[in-house]
């Protein structure tokens, strides 16, 4: 058994798991994968998507985090309110 995870840690991880919870699956699978250190390739392979419309979509999907999350405020059209 491994260390037991601070309050203030399960506080942050209940916080993440909110947000992601207002995005859609492809959004979260996408932050998800590259937060677990999914290579890109690896991504486009599984996707058979090109890795530049990956990408685009990352950051998208990025700043929506954020915008959820409050640490930002919305300035593209494509995100949600």
């Amino acid at each position: 058994m491994g260390p037991r995870p601070s309050l203030k840690a399960i506080d942050e991880m209940d916080e993440m798991l909110d947000v992601l919870a207002r995005m859609t699956p492809c959004e979260r699978r996408l932050i998800w994968a590259r937060a677990n250190g999914v290579k890109w390739l690896r991504l486009v392979h599984f996707t058979g998507r090109s890795r530049t419309s990956l990408h685009r979509d990352f950051k998208i999907a990025l700043e929506k985090f954020a915008v959820i999350r409050g640490k930002m405020t919305p300035c593209k059209k494509h995100i949600d309110k």
